[in-house]
């Protein structure tokens, strides 16, 4: 169930859901893959954006609680908080957003000697992206990461430092 209320400048909503699974497949801490017979996923999902002038906001959260219905254990690699604010700043053909990303501690399973569950922890990122829109083409950098955290998406497999990217984008 959902509710989104569009505003002039911006928007906000929230999404109730409730979802069961049977035979969900998941990645077990002996390197194979196995069938939970029954999980569930419940939570909530606020958002709002507000545009005023050349800035632009936004804000999400998310509660989850995702269970494997037999045991009671958290699913893996969910966390049960997570969320993002971005800022933007677009005065005509020059954009800068930042968005900043937070994914709270989750259950993992650990792929070294004795294998089992393990608490990843949590971690949060920025990225910032400055673009030039050139009539259909728009050259951008983006750096990911800016602040070089160290985290783990998957236990024990370290996701990439700070990389920056350049590209240009083409629209018609």
């Amino acid at each position: 169930a959902g509710y989104e209320r569009f505003f002039a400048t911006g928007l906000v909503s929230a999404t109730l859901f409730d979802s069961d699974y049977d035979e969900l497949i998941f990645f077990a801490s002996d390197f194979r893959y196995r069938n939970i017979a029954a999980a569930s996923a419940r939570g909530i999902e606020l958002a709002a954006q507000k545009r005023i002038g050349a800035f632009d906001t936004a804000v999400s959260y998310t509660w989850l609680d995702a269970v494997d219905e037999a045991t009671q254990d958290p699913l893996i690699r969910r966390p049960e908080h997570s969320g993002s604010l971005a800022a933007g700043y677009a005065p005509g053909a020059l954009q800068a957003h930042v968005v900043v990303t937070y994914a709270g501690q989750r259950d993992d399973v650990t792929d070294l000697l004795p294998y089992g569950r393990v608490t990843n922890g949590a971690y949060t990122t920025a990225d910032i992206v400055l673009r030039y829109e050139l009539g259909g083409f728009a050259p951008y950098l983006k750096v990911e990461n800016v602040t070089g955290e160290q985290y783990e998406e998957v236990f024990g497999y370290a996701s990439s430092g700070r990389r920056i990217r350049a590209g240009i984008r083409f629209r018609r």
